[in-house]
């Protein structure tokens, strides 16, 4: 079964990760960017926000073990927050992968 979409990290300059970012495999990439921006095969860009710094996100599916969406589910990743020091578990609809998290955990 061919894949149809997959979650990647963007770095910033000392390797760590700023953003999450959802690709549709099954459309055309649009060559010759110079930054990342929604479109063509880009689904959604999650923002850590300045000072966060996030580790790679692990997808959940929605209900495990059940016929579904591939995309119905949760990313689930550790965030880091530089200015107050704190540390947050976040999950946000990989449908939607709008702004306001499903859930935090600090």
């Amino acid at each position: 079964m061919k894949k149809h979409y997959v979650y990647g990290t963007t770095l910033n300059s000392i390797a760590k990760v700023t953003r999450i970012i959802k690709f549709d495999l099954q459309a055309e990439p649009d060559t010759g960017k110079s930054q990342l921006k929604v479109g063509e095969n880009i689904q959604s860009i999650f923002d850590l926000g300045p000072g966060n710094f996030g580790s790679e996100a692990v997808f959940v599916p929605n209900q495990p073990g059940t016929e579904c969406e591939e995309d119905d589910g949760y990313l689930i990743f550790f965030v880091h927050d530089e200015n107050t020091r704190k540390l947050a578990v976040n999950a946000i609809d990989t449908k939607t992968m709008f702004a306001e998290l499903v859930a935090v955990a600090e």
